[in-house]
């Protein structure tokens, strides 16, 4: 027989051996009154006289067969100490047991029935070695040599493994995603990374253009796991590594600093003739990375204090509404906190981070004036989409996007087999009065309704080089089904900015909001080929009334992304596609009578474990992945 593969962080092992006359592993004598286990390192050991005592030796474990007279199977089992002391040792890779059944405790056990010697196969992870952090630069916009990933350090103390290579980008500076250098630059790194299957790979190749905006240190993960797959959990060997490349720029570094009134933290004010002060910080490049990795999502606080007087209270306390930019500004309105107009004198400024864990120690005070909705945010931020984490199309729809005759190989790609953090975002739109069309004024579902079918108009974008996403359902029959009142199982291509295309399909639709899951096909729409959809997840359109009796448009979703395992690459186009529609549709409502008011969008980018453990419950199962 095979061996058995254990992995080293596994439990020690057990064996049921068959205690019934010609069991299948064991076939015992008529009526033993003793069984024992012999373990060994060293095979060639059972065929020694017994009572040796060795390193790689182990005596029999003794049991009365009384205790198993009831049974059809004895478990036996490796003692925790012998197994720490197997494991310990790196070269080890074998372990021997037998079972034995006898009448008497003779030394030489000569009388006794011996099963066959069954055998565990130690499985030790490798080493991954992403090799060392490295530079290239770059001279009249063209890299001067290739950017290379190395991983051939990687070792495995198991002789003979057979390692598998897997990359991925998982960070990197603050680009600019809605240039469509940038964007191109970014895309095709990120993909020729993650379709490496070996230890080299080439990031970027010599003679590349790097655009100005995409130049910076980025960072790169190395997975290496071995082939031998555990008996036991079905673990294999895995370890993992990362290195950074610098392209065209060494590292930075810093944490935050204030840029202006002064950049010594603090803030002169002597006669204020003015009614506020401008206070720009900027977060630096490492410290801010490190932020979105261990909280995804965080806050920025200002507090000002009289420099002369410490032991006051602030003068002034603010707080961004949403994940900060990396550099940005607050607004010092110069009154303290009881209306009182801010006296002369040098004052400090306090800048602090407000991670996602934090949340539980922020008052809602300063958001007296927010919603409900609003307030949850803050408070316990993943659970507002925790419905959109958890969704999974409904069977008969997942039936019949499979079964569709007109889409090769369609199926949906589920958020939890994306890489990197998830992305949470909220695009509201504040409705105050509803439009009105010939003669007609809107209702809620009304507006839901007219934004369905004419997406594609509203969305407002301007500045940019690039061509909205335009959605258009696949062919005549799911024309139909779009148009329709019941257009769950709609099938829409995306013409997605740039060269890449898309595909989702309308898996949800009621009077108040619809959703669009993303999806996968090999089929070609026109000359257009489509494949696998950028992010992987759900989008969810809608309305609901808030506290102030007035109504909220807005759109939401919960994605991954499929290429880049990083919590701000990738997102940039979709930003400004969201925000193009927030304009676009508040414009309609105005531009009819109706008055709409644009919101803060607020977009969490968390690490995804953090909230798969707390959101991703779904109800309903895959049928074809």
């Amino acid at each position: 027989m095979a061996d058995w593969i254990r992995h080293v962080d596994e439990p020690p092992p057990e064996l049921d051996i068959s205690l019934v006359q010609g069991g299948e592993r064991f076939e015992r004598l008529p009526s033993p009154l003793f069984y024992a286990v012999q373990w060994a390192l060293d095979r060639s050991l059972f065929s020694q006289p017994f009572g040796r005592s060795a390193a790689n030796f182990y005596p029999l474990d003794l049991a009365d067969a009384s205790g198993y007279s009831r049974y059809e199977v004895a478990r036996v089992r490796l003692s925790p100490r012998v197994w720490e002391r197997f494991t310990r040792d790196p070269n080890q890779r074998h372990l021997y047991v037998r079972f034995g059944a006898g009448d008497e405790l003779d030394d030489s056990h000569s009388t006794w029935d011996w099963s066959r010697v069954f055998t565990y196969l130690l499985n030790h992870d490798p080493e991954a070695d992403a090799g060392a952090d490295a530079e290239v630069s770059v001279s009249d916009g063209s890299l001067q040599q290739a950017a290379e990933l190395d991983g051939s350090g990687t070792t495995d103390p198991d002789p003979g493994a057979s390692l598998n290579y897997r990359w991925f980008l998982i960070d990197g500076p603050t680009v600019d995603l809605t240039r469509s250098a940038n964007r191109g630059f970014v895309t095709s790194m990120a993909k020729r990374v993650s379709k490496g299957s070996g230890p080299r790979v080439t990031a970027v190749p010599k003679g590349a253009t790097v655009p100005p905006g995409a130049r910076g240190t980025y960072r790169f993960k190395l997975e290496v796991t071995d082939d031998d797959v555990s008996t036991y959990y079905g673990n294999r060997g895995r370890d993992e590594d990362d290195t950074t490349i610098a392209i065209g720029e060494s590292a930075g570094a810093g944490g935050v600093s204030v840029l202006s009134p002064t950049s010594d933290r603090q803030v002169h004010v002597e006669r204020p003739t003015d009614d506020r002060v401008s206070i720009e910080y900027e977060i630096g490049p490492d410290l801010y990375r490190e932020l979105e990795q261990q909280h995804g999502f965080f806050m920025l606080e200002l507090l000002v204090r009289h420099s002369e007087r410490p032991g006051r209270a602030p003068v002034y306390d603010d707080v961004t509404r949403g994940k900060p930019p990396r550099r940005g500004q607050f607004t010092w309105h110069l009154y303290d906190v009881d209306g009182l107009r801010t006296e002369p004198g040098p004052y400090d400024v306090s800048l602090s981070v407000v991670g996602a864990r934090d949340f539980g120690l922020l008052t809602v005070d300063g958001f007296s004036t927010s919603t409900t909705e609003e307030k949850a945010l803050y408070l316990d931020p993943f659970r507002f989409w925790a419905d959109l984490v958890s969704f999974r199309p409904p069977a008969s729809v997942q039936r019949a996007l499979h079964n569709d005759p007109d889409i090769s190989s369609g199926q949906f790609q589920p958020v939890e087999d994306a890489i990197g953090p998830i992305n949470l975002d909220y695009y509201p739109v504040r409705i105050d009065a509803f439009p009105t069309i010939q003669g007609q004024t809107f209702t809620p579902s009304d507006l839901v309704e007219y934004v369905r079918l004419n997406i594609n108009s509203l969305q407002a974008i301007s500045g940019f080089s690039f061509a909205p996403t335009t959605f258009t359902p696949w062919n005549a029959r799911h024309r139909r089904i779009w148009q329709s009142s019941s257009p769950v199982g709609t099938f829409l291509f995306l013409d997605l900015t740039g060269p890449e295309n898309a595909s989702v399909v309308c898996t949800y639709y009621d009077a108040t909001h619809w959703r669009f899951s993303t999806t996968y096909t090999d089929s070609w729409y026109s000359a257009s080929s489509v494949e696998h959809h950028p992010v992987s997840g759900n989008r969810e359109w809608g309305i609901f009334k808030n506290d102030r009796g007035t109504y909220m448009f807005y759109t939401r979703a919960a994605d991954r992304t499929l290429y880049i395992d990083h919590p701000s690459i990738g997102y940039g186009v979709g930003d400004v596609l969201w925000r193009g529609l927030q304009a676009g549709v508040a414009k309609f409502v105005n531009s009819n009578g109706g008055s709409a008011t644009v919101e803060t969008p607020i977009t969490l980018r968390p690490a995804w474990p953090d909230v798969a453990q707390c959101c991703h419950n779904p109800t309903r199962s895959w049928l074809y992945q």
